[in-house]
C-alpha cells in the first residue's frame, strides 16, 4: 500500500523512512534506500553519469529470503511500482552526489570552498565508488585549496582526529598527494594539549603508527643536517662567525652575541626549529614582527629569509621520503 504523495515518510516493507527534502520526486522511476532517508530520483540521469550506477540498475536487486529461510531470495522488491535499491553509503554523501548531478539551481554551484571539508572528502569517496569521475576531479580541485599538501601553506588540521581522517580517506581514495602533510601533523602536534585518548591513535594500522615516531627522528635529523652550520643557528658565544658579513659592513652583527637574535632566544628558535620545523622556517622567513633581527645589514637579512624559505621547501618536498611514503 502507497503512503500518500505529499508525506514526509513512507514505510517499505515495515521499515520506516525519510523522505529526502530534495530528491524525492513524484514521478522518479527508481528508488534507493540510503540509512534511514529513501531518495526517488530518474534512472536514465545517473546511469549517463555513472557506469557503475548503470550496471547496478540494470541487475535485479532482489530482497533478502527471511532470517532462518534457507529458501530462494524473493522478486525485485517495488514500491508504488518502481524498483526499490538498497545502498550501504552514508546519507549525507548520496545526497550531496545527487546534488552534483540533479542540480536545483544554476545560480550556485552545490560545492565550493565554503563546503566544509568533511563533506567534501565524503563526497569525493562516493563519486569515486560511483566512477562518476567529473564530480570527483571537481571535488578534489577544492579539496587542493583547503587540506594541507607539500605544495601549499595551508593549515585546516585542528586535533589529532583531523589528520588521521584524511590519512584513512586518501588510502581509500587512491590520493597520496595528502598524506605527507598529515604525517607531519601528527608528527609535530602537541598531544598534551588535546584531550585525546589513546583510542584516536590507534585508529591508525601499526605500520603507520610507527611510521609517525621513525618521523620523527628522520625530520629532527634533516633539520640538523640543514640548519645546524647556518650562521643564525651557530652558537657562537660573542664572536662573529668567521667570514664576517659578505658585504663587510662594520654595523652588520651578523652572529654576534649567539645568533641573528638576542641570546636570551636562542632555546627558543632551536627548540621551535626541531619540534615544528616548518613552522619555524615560515616565521624566520616570512614573520619580521615575530622573530625580529637584530642589527643585522640588507644583504645578511635577504641571505637569511632566502635560505628559510628555501630549507622550508625542500624540506617539504621530503616528507614523503622522511616518513617513507614513496614506496
Amino acid at each position: 500500500m502507497s503512503d500518500s504523495p505529499n508525506s514526509a515518510s513512507i514505510t517499505i516493507e515495515g521499515t520506516a523512512y525519510r523522505k529526502h527534502q530534495k530528491h524525492w520526486y513524484n514521478d522518479g522511476n527508481i528508488i534507493f534506500t540510503v540509512e534511514n532517508v529513501v531518495f526517488r530520483v530518474f534512472k536514465s540521469f545517473l546511469i549517463r553519469r555513472s557506469e557503475v550506477m548503470a550496471i547496478v540498475l540494470t541487475v535485479p536487486q532482489p530482497n533478502e529470503p527471511p532470517e532462518g529461510n534457507q529458501g530462494p531470495p524473493n522478486q525485485q522488491l517495488m514500491f508504488d511500482g518502481v524498483p526499490v535499491v538498497s545502498l550501504a553509503d552514508p546519507a549525507r554523501d548520496f545526497a550531496l552526489l545527487l546534488d552534483m548531478i540533479l542540480p536545483q539551481t544554476c545560480a550556485s554551484p552545490p560545492i565550493s570552498s565554503d563546503t566544509p571539508w568533511g563533506q567534501l572528502l565524503g563526497l569525493a569517496q562516493i563519486a569515486q565508488k560511483y566512477g562518476v569521475d567529473d564530480v570527483l576531479a571537481q571535488t578534489v580541485a577544492i579539496l587542493d585549496g583547503i587540506l594541507p599538501t607539500a605544495d601549499n601553506d595551508l593549515a585546516v588540521y585542528t586535533g589529532p582526529r583531523d589528520p588521521i581522517c584524511v590519512i584513512e580517506w586518501a588510502r581509500r581514495c587512491g590520493l597520496p598527494q595528502y598524506l605527507p602533510m598529515a604525517f607531519y601533523y601528527l608528527t609535530t602536534i602537541q598531544w598534551g594539549l588535546h584531550n585525546i585518548d589513546l583510542r584516536t591513535i590507534q585508529r591508525l594500522p601499526a605500520t603507520d603508527q610507527v611510521r609517525i615516531q621513525h618521523g620523527r627522528a628522520k625530520l629532527q635529523s634533516e633539520v640538523i643536517k640543514v640548519a645546524v652550520n647556518r650562521w643564525e643557528n651557530n652558537c657562537v658565544g660573542c664572536y662573529k662567525p668567521e667570514k664576517g658579513c659578505p658585504s663587510r659592513d662594520r654595523s652588520c652583527w651578523m652572529g654576534y652575541e649567539g645568533k641573528a637574535w638576542d641570546a636570551d632566544r636562542n632555546e627558543e628558535r632551536w627548540t621551535n626549529l626541531l619540534l615544528h620545523p616548518l613552522e619555524e622556517f615560515s616565521k624566520r622567513a616570512d614573520d619580521r614582527e615575530a622573530i625580529p633581527l637584530s642589527s643585522i645589514c640588507g644583504s645578511c637579512r635577504q641571505e637569511f629569509i632566502d635560505a628559510n624559505r628555501r630549507m622550508k621547501r625542500d624540506l617539504r618536498r621530503r616528507l614523503g621520503e622522511i616518513f617513507s611514503l614513496n614506496k
